[in-house]
């Protein structure tokens, strides 16, 4: 009886133990309103991979996938015009000493293209509407920043946007029925449905060791102001598309708090 128990014990701790062949994910809808006041949201998933190197040391690896998805609904053409939100930017923290490489972005199959004739990272995209029957690699249509801020929310340690204002943005797949736009969209190429964004980290320790992390990994603050895990940019928004709003999630953070700190004492009691 005691060997049976030790076996289902050790079979139990086995499946517990991290898997450094595959990836833990999180999902999380991001929900807020624009400086106007127009309703926003999108979906972000954030699937992590440990690819080698020891947490423990500090010197550990991973592969990070994040995909972006607006969800905000659709707003149908009206009078006076209401601009259909586009996701422009995607902030995110990473700890002290990690190493980061942006490697691709990826619109994902289903996804549409719209394009009302453009030039986009020196490419041009003639007028047409397209649904994608496979995933498009579109690296250079996003780029990744250090030290980003995002106003209220204070500094994020990255941020990935889009390389020509809302150029390449991320609309709702609703502002488009079989490639018949809906509603007024105010950006001469957008894309629909997921984007998917490849970044290789390096040099991880305990704080950041699986996709929850994330949440706990807060941005820097002044004052009193509330610091964020995660957050997006919405432009062309409101009336006549003439607004825009930075709208976040704020995970385990506090108000200018040592969230990171407490969820790293958090962390080691379960290990």
């Amino acid at each position: 009886m005691m060997k049976s128990i030790w076996y289902l014990c050790l079979v139990v701790l086995i499946l517990t133990l991290p898997n450094a062949s595959s990836a833990d994910t999180i999902n999380r809808t991001v929900s807020g309103m624009t400086d106007g006041g127009q309703a926003v949201a999108f979906d972000v998933m954030i699937d992590f991979t440990q690819t080698g190197g020891d947490f423990g040391a500090g010197t550990a690896t991973a592969t990070v996938v994040i995909t972006l998805e607006n969800v905000s609904g659709l707003y149908p053409y009206q009078a006076p015009p209401m601009g259909n939100p586009m996701l422009t930017a995607f902030y995110f923290n990473l700890p002290s000493g990690a190493t980061v490489v942006y490697a691709q972005a990826s619109v994902l199959a289903g996804s549409v293209m719209h394009s009302l004739g453009t030039d986009l990272a020196g490419t041009w995209y003639p007028a047409g509407c397209t649904v994608l029957g496979s995933d498009e690699i579109h690296t250079d249509w996003y780029s990744m920043y250090a030290g980003s801020s995002s106003g209220d929310f204070g500094t994020f340690s990255y941020s990935l946007e889009t390389v020509s204002g809302v150029l390449g943005g991320i609309a709702d797949p609703d502002v488009f029925s079989s490639c018949t736009l809906l509603g007024d969209l105010y950006s001469d190429l957008a894309v629909t449905g997921p984007v998917a964004f490849t970044l290789y980290l390096g040099q991880l320790g305990m704080p950041l060791d699986m996709a929850e992390d994330f949440l706990a990994l807060c941005s820097v603050a002044p004052g009193e102001r509330q610091t964020a895990a995660l957050a997006g940019k919405f432009m062309g928004t409101d009336e006549y598309g003439e607004d825009s709003g930075i709208i976040a999630d704020i995970g385990y953070c506090e108000p200018v708090g040592t969230q990171l700190e407490s969820w790293g004492k958090i962390k080691s009691m379960y290990r």
